[in-house]
C-alpha cells in the first residue's frame, strides 16, 4: 500500500480548473528546467492531469519507496528532502533520515520515479503551513507524441544528473560517501 499522501486531492480538477492551472503552470514553464524546452502546446498534449494541493507543516508529500506517478511543481512554501536509510543490528533495525535537499517555489520534484517507473527515490516533507503544490501526470507512452517525449527525457536526465551531483557533494560533505 503506497504510504504517499496524494489521498487529500483525490477529486479530479474540473475542466475549469484543469485550465486554471495548466495556465499557471505555462506562465512560469520558463524558470522550470524541467518544461522549459516545451512550448504551451506540448504541455497540453503531454498532461493528463493537474492539480493544486495544499500542505501543513511536516505533512509527507512522498514516502521513499512508495509508487507513483505524479510530478510535483512547488508554487508556494517549502519541502524538506530525506533519505531513508536502514541500519541492520541482527535483531534491531536503526532507520536514520539524512536531509539531502531544501526545495523552494518552482522546484520540481517526483521526476525519477515517474519517469524512470522506479519506486519513490526520497521522502519529501512539506516545511510549512503555506506549502502549495501543482500535482502533475504526464502520459509518459503516447506514441503520438514521441517527439515532445525526446525533449522530457533530455530534460529529465540534465535536471537529474544535477540533483545526483548535489546530492553526492553534500553527502561527502558530511563525510557520508558511497549513500547516492
Amino acid at each position: 500500500m503506497s504510504k504517499e499522501v496524494l489521498t487529500k486531492a483525490v477529486k479530479p480538477a474540473s475542466a475549469e480548473k484543469r485550465e486554471e492551472y495548466l495556465k499557471t503552470l505555462i506562465d512560469i514553464k520558463e524558470s522550470i528546467p524541467f518544461f522549459k524546452p516545451l512550448s504551451g502546446d506540448e504541455i497540453r498534449t503531454i498532461i493528463t492531469d493537474i492539480r493544486f494541493i495544499k500542505y501543513r507543516e511536516e505533512e509527507v508529500i512522498i514516502e521513499q519507496e512508495s509508487q507513483g506517478e505524479e510530478i510535483y511543481i512547488i508554487l508556494s512554501g517549502s519541502c524538506s528532502v530525506f533519505y531513508r536509510m536502514v541500519e541492520s543490528k541482527e535483531v534491531k533495525r536503526k532507520v536514520t533520515f539524512l536531509p539531502v535537499a531544501k526545495l523552494g517555489r518552482k522546484d520540481v520534484f517526483g521526476e525519477i520515479s515517474t519517469v524512470a517507473e522506479v519506486p519513490r527515490t526520497a521522502r519529501v516533507v512539506s516545511d510549512s503551513d503555506t506549502t502549495s503544490l501543482l500535482a502533475i501526470k504526464i502520459d509518459m507512452h503516447g506514441d503520438a507524441h514521441n517527439d515532445i517525449m525526446v525533449k522530457v527525457y533530455r530534460s529529465f536526465l540534465k535536471e537529474v544528473s544535477k540533483k545526483i551531483l548535489e546530492a553526492n557533494k553534500r553527502l561527502h560533505e558530511k563525510g557520508m560517501r558511497g549513500y547516492l
